[in-house]
């Protein structure tokens, strides 16, 4: 007994021990710095937009920062994930860098996100994933982030300001934001619906890229923080300002030759004698017409400048009928607007536009809800889908016809009477009813093959691509802006794979027409983006068979190889040739020998519509079946309220151009004759016609190029107006 009990004993001691053992091994290894696993390291990433709330139908300008846990230097690419209005859109940022242990910072920008409607709700929230993905496979956790926009429904406003310390600017700086905010102009004090965003930006994380500056609506360089901004920075801004941005420059610092250089060559694309000067403490002077004002005023191509003079008094009376003229001229404000704004400083709603009463057409607005109407509302950004029905038919190719109905019920009715009585009375003759299980997959498989053949014939079987390019040209003969509205028809599925450089894409909304019943049938159809934007990016999209896409694409200053200038001088139009009928008809001549004789011609002014040369050829709709003719009065029905819904079904080509051109009786156009340019789902930035001032002039020409047509805009404007 006793010695069973010592030899179980001993056993269970040597277990104890070799149990110890094997744990003490495993302490020590684990406890190796050789043989101990490093944790995986991890990437935070994250976007902050230049400004807190984004712009409406814009681009989003902002810095990327990412920081690594880990060692060793990360390459890969960022995996976006957007929630917009029509689905899902995903951006592949590539070639991201990331340097162990510190914050990598780089300037980033976004596409137009297509931001739902909210009713009254102020702010819209947009859901955003982020995934950073190594070159070597490694896919780290997704982070979730969101972005800020104003309701589209209320519309808003923001100003960037160039802030070297981020504390919310100077004094003057804070003056003059208060004083530039579009809601000064409001006539109903207790109306808070409208608000413009400052948006305070360190100089160095000022955009390089004019396109950068699509983000905002207009742009204050005020003391250190113009005095800071570098060479290429001040080049990408006077490319913005001439394509439509608004500039306000006070400089009170001391100032280099290159910034003076900077505000002399602005003077100089304006046409102005004014020539800037700096005295013995490099402080900003003057000399020629308009020196001893408080703000010289410019109209840089399509664009305004304010820079302030006297820099001991550009702040003392911010609420001065100078600062007044300053405000309205940096936003553009209607002729029929100014002279209220002069004398009181607000609106006058009782002076807004609308369209003629024809009969059978109804009026844009009815006067008494107008007059109710909160500012925010009254300036809703409109939205390109309201033109897609229109601009969808006019850029189908001429051959496309539907189906018609009476041809698909006849082949319906045939199929069930070959099916039916036909086949039970033929085989039933020859008393071959056993055929039956023969002649029916075959009658089945001769009228789908018909059905295919008709749908074929009437709707085409080749991909096509077709599109409106509109050129607006500057002064000098360089295309100041570029917009290529595109429409991909492919008579079968296909891959498609396009490289934009410098530019900024965005797909519009098709569903509101014909080819769609349903707003899901777009869903997470959306263009993949994959590159930088906007400075070199690949358009990935996959595009189904007889389903119209539609896109938009927007440069500033396009290089020649992406925008031809047309080979004719425009600065030998004057304004003298436009004014009677007898200099526009020779200067029709002119231009139908620098265009062809198949281009439409025609110029607008003063609420006016002046046809030189029309080609109704041109702007043919298939889906109507009908060619419009010259009609200067806009289609547009009344819907109720915040919405004015566009009748595109009856818009021809050239209405749309005209329309685009110079809206009148639509929102924002209610007050201003122009916005800033965004390149975004929104045709508002399109706008360069006062309708309403009888000093400009607006010259369109229309020319058939392939597939193509091309539209080239210049803007004339009296010298002395």
């Amino acid at each position: 007994m006793n010695e069973r009990f010592v030899f179980h004993r001993r056993r269970m001691i040597r277990r104890n021990l070799v149990a110890l053992l094997f744990i003490t091994v495993a302490g020590l290894m684990s406890l190796s710095p050789t043989t101990a696993e490093a944790a995986p390291p991890q990437v935070s990433t994250r976007f902050v937009p230049l400004s807190p709330r984004a712009r409406a139908a814009a681009p989003v300008s902002g810095i990327w920062e990412v920081i690594s846990s880990g060692s060793e230097l990360l390459e890969g690419e960022l995996r976006l994930t957007i929630k917009g209005l029509n689905g899902k859109q995903v951006i592949v940022l590539t070639d991201v860098v990331v340097t162990p242990g510190t914050t990598t910072r780089f300037r980033g920008m976004l596409p137009a996100i297509d931001v739902p409607y909210f009713g009254n709700r102020e702010l819209v929230q947009v859901e955003m994933s982020v995934q950073f993905v190594a070159n070597d496979g490694t896919e780290f956790l997704p982070e979730p982030a969101q972005l800020m926009f104003r309701n589209p429904s209320l519309q808003s406003f923001n100003i960037c300001i160039a802030d070297p310390h981020m504390a919310g600017g100077t004094a003057i700086e804070r003056k003059l934001a208060q004083e530039l905010a579009f809601e000064r102009f409001n006539p109903n004090p207790a109306d808070n619906s409208l608000g413009t965003a400052p948006a305070h930006v360190a100089p160095r994380d000022l955009p390089n890229d004019p396109l950068g500056y699509c983000s905002f609506d207009m742009l204050l360089l005020a003391d250190e923080g113009f005095v800071e901004t570098d060479a290429t920075q001040r080049a990408a801004i006077a490319k913005w300002v001439a394509a439509g941005g608004s500039l306000c420059v006070v400089p009170r610092t001391s100032l280099g030759a290159p910034h003076l250089e900077f505000l002399n060559q602005l003077a100089k694309s304006a046409d102005s004698d004014i020539i800037f000067v700096t005295d013995a403490d490099g402080r900003l002077s003057a000399s020629g017409a308009d020196a001893q004002a408080e703000f010289a005023l410019l109209r840089v191509g399509l664009g305004r400048v304010a820079i302030g003079l006297l820099p001991d008094k550009s702040d003392r009376n911010p609420g001065s009928t100078q600062f007044r003229e300053m405000a309205a001229f940096l936003w553009k404000i209607k002729t029929e607007q100014l002279n209220s704004i002069r004398e009181s400083g607000t609106f006058r709603k009782n002076q807004i536009s609308q369209v003629p009463n024809n009969q059978g057409q109804p009026r844009v607005f009815e006067e008494d809800y107008q007059l109710s109407l909160p500012l925010a509302e009254s300036l809703a950004t409109s939205r390109a889908s309201d033109w897609s029905e229109s601009l969808v038919g006019q850029l189908m190719p001429k051959t496309f016809r539907f189906v018609p109905l009476w041809l698909m019920c006849g082949l319906l009715f045939v199929f069930l009477l070959a099916i039916g009585p036909l086949d039970y009375f033929l085989l039933g003759a020859f008393k071959m009813r056993k055929m039956t299980w023969i002649l029916f997959p075959l009658t089945s498989f001769l009228f789908a093959y018909i059905t295919v053949a008709a749908a074929n014939a009437y709707m085409g079987v080749t991909n096509e691509t077709h599109a409106y390019e509109i050129l607006d040209m500057g002064d000098d003969g360089n295309v100041l802006r570029a917009n290529r509205l595109e429409l991909h028809y492919n008579g079968a599925a296909e891959h498609s794979e396009t490289e934009l450089t410098d530019a900024l894409f965005t797909p519009l909304d098709t569903s509101a027409t014909a080819f769609y019943q349903h707003r899901n049938m777009q869903e997470e159809e959306l263009p993949v983006l994959i590159g930088r934007i906007p400075q070199q990016v690949t358009v990935v999209q996959d595009i189904p068979q007889w389903t119209p896409r539609l896109s938009r694409r927007f440069w500033i200053a396009p290089s020649k190889k992406v925008a031809t200038p047309p080979k004719f001088d425009f600065a030998t139009v004057t304004i003298a040739d436009l004014e009677s009928p007898q200099s526009r008809a020779q200067l029709a001549i002119k231009l139908q020998s620098a265009f062809g004789q198949q281009c439409s011609i025609f110029c607008l002014n003063n609420q006016r519509v002046h046809t030189l040369v029309s080609n109704s050829a041109l702007f043919s709709n298939p889906l109507v079946g009908d060619t419009y003719g010259n009609n200067s009065s806009p289609r547009v029905n009344y819907t109720g309220p915040n919405s004015q819904h566009l009748n595109v079904r009856r818009a021809s080509g050239d209405e749309f151009i005209r329309l685009i051109s110079a809206p009148t009786g639509i929102s924002a156009f209610n007050y201003v004759s122009q916005v800033s340019p965004a390149g975004g789902w929104s045709f508002d930035d399109l706008a360069i016609l006062d309708i309403n001032n009888p000093n400009e002039w607006l010259l369109i020409i229309a020319q058939p190029r392939g597939d193509d047509i091309m539209i080239y805009r210049k803007l004339y404007r009296r010298p002395d107006a």
